[in-house]
């Protein structure tokens, strides 16, 4: 199913997001209410896309120190691109990352903060133990954090099997390449 109508908007929005021109409270704000169920599983993807791209624990603009970086401006604006594509979405539900989101929030606002008062009480105190103990809890971090963020587990290689990946959210790179040309020379390449 295509919605085109709600898809105009989700590009808009988006697009506006990434230049900085709309806080992330009103992109949240607008995908609580109008994308987050879509029927369109273009917009509920691409929506989720944009809802990972920031943090809710203040208000903000993706620009300065909070601006995207290129590679994930490039899937931005390919996601911008398909949303004007009018095509249908093909990629399979993702796997859940639950277990993982999980983990990373663990590392990063109690295991990371954890180690650092350990290696301060180690200074503190001057203590050897107190310092091998953040080291490790600081160097499980890391490989919890890393973990946490792979995305070349079993059930990701399976789903990214299932296109290209570089084209996401196009499952191809030739739907990809088209919508390109198209975008550029809205004349039909048949119609030439």
């Amino acid at each position: 199913m295509i919605d085109s109508k709600t898809r105009a908007e989700l590009s808009l929005a988006l697009a506006n997001l990434i230049e900085g021109r709309m806080t992330n409270d009103k992109f949240d704000d607008l995908y609580a209410e109008c994308w987050a169920d879509s029927a369109d599983r273009a917009v509920a993807m691409i929506a989720e896309f944009g809802h990972c791209l920031y943090t809710d624990v203040m208000t903000y603009r993706l620009e300065g120190a909070h601006a995207v970086d290129d590679e994930t401006r490039e899937v931005a604006n390919r996601c911008v691109l398909f949303l004007r594509a009018d095509l249908e979405y093909g990629w399979p539900s993702p796997p859940g990352t639950g277990l993982q989101c999980g983990v990373g929030g663990l590392t990063i606002f109690l295991f990371l903060p954890f180690g650092i008062v350990l290696l301060i009480s180690a200074a503190i105190f001057r203590t050897a133990g107190l310092l091998l103990a953040g080291l490790a809890v600081l160097v499980v971090c890391w490989f919890l954090w890393k973990w946490s963020r792979d995305d070349a587990t079993p059930p990701w290689r399976e789903y990214w099997a299932h296109g290209d990946r570089e084209a996401w959210p196009f499952l191809r790179l030739a739907d990809y390449h088209r919508a390109v040309r198209y975008a550029r020379d809205p004349i039909a390449p048949d119609q030439k």
